[in-house]
């Protein structure tokens, strides 16, 4: 299967504050996905990621077009 998007073991923090913590994800080419977090900020820091606006501390991603 053709992945779009893969996240491997993820992990970004900010000083003590642990935003993500081993987050991994595999998304299909042409499918449709919705991202749920606990928290806002969980979120965000993840699609920040994703984007390369910030990078994580740990893990690597793979976004394919």
């Amino acid at each position: 299967m053709n992945n779009i998007l893969e996240v491997n073991n993820v992990s970004k923090s900010f000083g003590k504050f642990k935003a993500l913590s081993n987050i991994s994800i595999n998304v299909a080419k042409n499918s449709i996905f919705e991202l749920f977090a606990f928290k806002d900020a969980d979120r965000t820091t993840l699609i920040r990621n994703i984007n390369q606006i910030t990078l994580p501390n740990f893990g690597n991603m793979k976004l394919s077009t």
